[in-house]
This record gives structure tokens, C-alpha cells and sequence, in this order.
């Protein structure tokens, strides 16, 4: 089979959720690939590492990822380092990602680099920051033609204006960010969706529904940061030393830092 029927099969089990079968699938490729497809199929098994919550993993590949300097590479390891609490880590790789995108007029990659721009603005809870990336990642997305471009900054934005204490708008950004995921069966987008509607409406029940999908996507760092959520709003005992082993088997500081505040 050739290496790009054999990627098309990899994207196939990371759409139905088979992220450990996709990953050895990739490990598998990487001995035939030649340098650019190298350096292509490391980017897209650190993404799946992160998925599944390897993030440390993820953040090994995803540097040698970007000696090609690709900006989908430096995209995921900013990624990876955000999701560990390395925040002076993942600004840098998020500003390449941003400056290649910017070069190359890759619309898609801009977005995604201003989106998770915004989410390590939500982790550092700097809510006008946030609330900027989200916005000009919402503008770029008018321009294109893929409705699941606008989910990301539709969710994020939508948590953002939490932090402007405007429940209802953030409310009604997250259902039109749910109502497009669900359209194109973007499970990872559901989930983060429903984590800003679950906020934004105080539900536990629609946070619980988040953690649900996320676990069935998966993406484990995204279930935890739904469990540090679902504590923000009610006290469960056991729910909390869930969060926090999973937080430090991940190796998410700040979320361990965050949930330990929240602890007895």
C-alpha cells in the first residue's frame, strides 16, 4: 500500500476514535518515509500522543517534528506545552506556528495557532487576551468554506466571555459551536463546546455529557480540565482525587496546581 492510501487509513482511525491502533500504524510508517513525509507523519503521531495523554511523548516527538520547520509541527507541540503548564514553553512554538501560517497564507493553520493562542490566554486566565485570539481566529474562519473551522473559536470565545461576566452570550456562541461539531461529528469540538455551555449555564449534567464525549473521541487531557470544571461548580470527593491522578499521570501541572487549590 502506498504512504498516502496508508495515511488516509490512519485518518480514518483517528476519526473513529482508534488513537492507539493509529498511533502504531504511524510508528510503523515513519522507517519508509522519506524527509518531508518524516517530519508530516511525526506531527500527526505527537497529535494523537496528545490525544491520548502522552503528552510528554508527544512533546519528544513534536520537537524533532519541527526541524523541518513546519508550522502544523510547532502548532502541536505548542499544544503539548500548554496542556503540560509549560507556558513559556508553548508561547514561542504558538508564535512560529502563527508566523508560518501567516507566510504561507495557510488559513486553516492561523486559526488553530490563534485558538490555542486563546486557550493558553483561558489557562492563564486572561480573559481580554482570550477573547481577541478567539475573535480574529472567529474572523479568519468567514473567509473559508470548512464550517468545522469556526468550532474551536466558537467554544473558545464563548469561555472567554465568561471571564467578562456574559454568561448568556458565552452560552449561545457554545451552542452554535455544539450545533456545528455535532454537524460534522467533531467529537473533540462536542466536547469542548459543551465544557463552555456547561460553564456558562452551570449544568454539572452538560459538563458531565462533556466528559462523556471526550472520553469516547478520547482526548484525556480535555476530560480533565472538564473534571477541574465540574469541581469549580460542586465539591465531589471523589471526583476530585479522580481529577488530580489523572492530572499528575498526564503530567499537567497547572491542572494539579489548580485542583490541589481546590482540595479540602
Amino acid at each position: 500500500m502506498e504512504l498516502s492510501s496508508q495515511e488516509q487509513a490512519v485518518a480514518a482511525l483517528v476519526a473513529s476514535g482508534q488513537l492507539d491502533e493509529a498511533a502504531d500504524r504511524l510508528a510503523r510508517l515513519l522507517p519508509y518515509a522519506k524527509e518531508a513525509a518524516y517530519h508530516r507523519l511525526l506531527t500527526r503521531l505527537g497529535a494523537i500522543r496528545i490525544r491520548l495523554g502522552q503528552l510528554r511523548t508527544a512533546v519528544e516527538v513534536l520537537r524533532q517534528a519541527t526541524e523541518m520547520g513546519d508550522g502544523y509541527a510547532y502548532l502541536q507541540l505548542g499544544n503539548a506545552l500548554r496542556y503540560l503548564g509549560d507556558v513559556a514553553g508553548a508561547a514561542p512554538a504558538l508564535a512560529a506556528a502563527l508566523a508560518r501560517a501567516r507566510s504561507s497564507a495557510d488559513g486553516a493553520l492561523a486559526i488553530a495557532a490563534l485558538c490555542v493562542q486563546g486557550e493558553l490566554a483561558l489557562d492563564q486566565a486572561l480573559s481580554r487576551e482570550a477573547v481577541e485570539r478567539f475573535g480574529q481566529a472567529l474572523g479568519l474562519t468567514e473567509l473559508a468554506t470548512d464550517l468545522g473551522l469556526s468550532i474551536a473559536p466558537l467554544a473558545g470565545l464563548a469561555q472567554a466571555h465568561l471571564g467578562w461576566k456574559n454568561p448568556r452570550k458565552g452560552a449561545g456562541l457554545a451552542r452554535k459551536a455544539l450545533d456545528r461539531a455535532q454537524l460534522v461529528n467533531d467529537r473533540v469540538g462536542e466536547s469542548r463546546a459543551l465544557l463552555s455551555l456547561g460553564l456558562a449555564t452551570r449544568d454539572l449534567s452538560v459538563l458531565a455529557t462533556a466528559r462523556q464525549v471526550a472520553a469516547q473521541a478520547p482526548h484525556k487531557p480535555l476530560e480533565v480540565k472538564i473534571l477541574r470544571a465540574s469541581l469549580e461548580l460542586a465539591w465531589d470527593e471523589a471526583l476530585w482525587q479522580e481529577a488530580l491522578t489523572a492530572a499528575e499521570r498526564l503530567g499537567m501541572e497547572s491542572e494539579h496546581r489548580a485542583l490541589l487549590a481546590l482540595g479540602p
